[in-house]
Order: C-alpha cells, then structure tokens, then sequence
C-alpha cells in the first residue's frame, strides 16, 4: 500500500481529475439531491472494487478521500450546509417508506404504467409524454408532468416494447465492451474501466428518480464514454483475434 505523493502532486492531469470530482461532490452535497448521492455510492461500489483489481489501492482511496475532504472544506468555508447529507440523515425508516408509497412520485408512476400498458407494444410515440399519460392520470395530482421522474417508465410509456428491447441491448453491449476492457493490462485501459463503470452505474441507478440523460448535455457525455468503451473494446478485441492467428 505505497504512494508515491510527489509524482501525483507533479501530475497535472491527476490534479484536474481531483479538482473536477471534488466539484462534482461539492454540488452533490450541497443540492439535496438523496437519489443523486444513492446513485454516487452504487457508482463506487461497482468502480472500487475494480481499481483494487489492478493493485492500486492507494491511488483508488486517494481520488475518493482527498476530493472529498476537499469538497467539505469549500462548503464549510463558505458557511454553507450540507443539504443533501441532511435530507438524509433527517429520515426515519417506518415514516420514510410510507411517505415513499404515498408520494407524489409513486401515485404519478402508478397513472404512467396504465398508460404504457394502453399504448403496448408500440408506444404513444417519442416525446409525447406529456400529453401521452393525461388520459390516465387517477392517482397523481392535477398538474401536468412533463417527464416521469424515471427515465425507464418514460421510455416504456413512449416506445414501448421496441424501446426497452433496445435499452436491454445498449446495456449488454456495454457491460460486454467493459469485461473485455478490464481484462487489459494497460493503464489506460484499467482507468477506463473503472470510469466507464462508475459512469454507467450511477448513471443507471440516478435515472430510477430522475430524467438527467434527457438534457442534452448529459446525453452527449454518456454518449461519448459509451462510444469510447465499445470502441475500445472491439480494438482490444482484434488486436486478441489477429495474436492468434499470428
């Protein structure tokens, strides 16, 4: 378990990686976001554990912790509170779960599957969801929902069967193209897999409350670190085809 302080200390680009995942906590903690903070934790569980895979526990504890400490000594310093820890930490198991059944969210969830279940297989079409689901709104409050809250109840109510087939497969072909990259033995490709898994689990479970991947900016972002593990992924691939044939 060794460090070496004075090479990272020296390595820009470690730095910029600190700074830019101290700003991603920093925000976290700050925006009272509780499915955002689940979404970060199944993201570390999934990437740690593949860092210390390539025996670099040091470096692995070191991006977590010292972000982190950095992240809380701008929020103290500023006098501000950390929102999301508190929202947190203010709940109660028994009064949280019923207040989860009969939240707004759930009741409107309830109203969405009765819609996807009427437009099966084929969907209301992409981009209708706001008007898609009013004629079965029962449970949810009188207003208009321009999103569901979860991207994947969105998606089945918009594109239906064919939509969810296509996620199922967007799902494997990624979990496949990170397997074969964490079989590599070159840096770059241990710290893009355990980039890419980060990114694609907190991802993945944030988008069970939220609808994040629908903005531009971060379909664009998912777009580019899954096009970057496929692709690299078929390279490792046929460079493996073409040693066996030699």
């Amino acid at each position: 378990f060794s460090l070496d302080v004075g090479g990272i200390l020296r390595d820009r680009i470690a730095w910029y990686a600190v700074v830019c995942i101290a700003i991603n906590v920093n925000a976290l903690l700050l925006c009272g976001s509780r499915g955002g903070l689940v979404a970060m934790f199944a993201g570390l569980c999934v990437a740690f554990p593949i860092g210390l895979r390539a025996r670099k526990y040091a470096i692995a504890t070191f991006a977590i912790i010292v972000p982190l400490v950095l992240a809380m000594a701008i929020v103290l310093s500023r006098g501000l509170s950390f929102t999301t820890l508190a929202r947190v930490g203010g709940l109660e198991f028994r009064s949280s779960i019923a207040s989860l059944v009969d939240s707004m969210r759930m009741r409107h969830w309830h109203d969405a599957l009765n819609a996807a279940y009427a437009y099966f297989p084929a969907g209301s079409g992409a981009g209708t969801y706001r008007n898609a689901y009013l004629p079965f709104q029962q449970l949810g409050d009188n207003r208009t929902f321009a999103n569901a809250d979860n991207l994947y109840i969105e998606l089945f109510v918009e594109q239906g069967l064919p939509g969810i087939a296509l996620l199922l497969a967007l799902i494997s072909v990624i979990i496949l193209s990170l397997f074969r990259i964490r079989r590599s033995l070159q840096p770059i490709d241990q710290g893009l897999c355990v980039a890419g898994a980060y990114a694609v689990t907190s991802c993945a479970v944030s988008e069970v409350t939220d609808f994040g991947l629908l903005l531009p900016p971060n379909a664009i972002t998912m777009s580019i670190v899954m096009s970057l593990l496929v692709s690299r992924s078929l390279q490792l691939q046929e460079g493996s085809s073409q040693r066996k044939v030699l």
